[in-house]
């Protein structure tokens, strides 16, 4: 993929993996937890980067790896700011935890409007 100046990894959802419906670019999923900071979004984020890099970015393109660092940057310095405040699931085992989803967009204009356009 050429990456353009549009290009942006950005927040895709906040849900239950089953109603992910998913995205056609590799994502990266974090598990929310209650009160979970945007500093503990960027470690999670790095950590889960990290450990599917050949999946997120195959043939090692340093645009791709600029995108991810510099996003992780941008949560870092939001710190200790609460990310979302989620259901508190610990004592109930029925309900599954939720996931924050990212991916690389290129959001397009088109009279006004904005689309995810690769």
């Amino acid at each position: 993929m050429k990456i353009t100046k549009n290009h942006k990894v950005l927040l895709l959802a906040v849900c239950q993996s089953d109603y992910f419906s998913g995205y056609h670019l590799p994502c990266i999923a974090i598990a929310i937890y209650r009160t979970m900071t945007f500093k503990e979004i960027a470690d999670s984020f790095e950590e889960e980067f990290d450990s599917c890099y050949d999946y997120i970015n195959p043939n090692d393109d340093k645009d791709i790896e600029k995108l991810y660092d510099d996003y992780i940057n941008e949560l870092r310095s939001i710190g200790d700011v609460i990310f979302c405040e989620t259901e508190d699931i610990s004592a109930n085992d029925d309900i599954d935890p939720q996931y924050a989803y990212f991916s690389i967009v290129n959001i397009q204009c088109l009279n006004g409007l904005k689309f995810l356009n690769p």
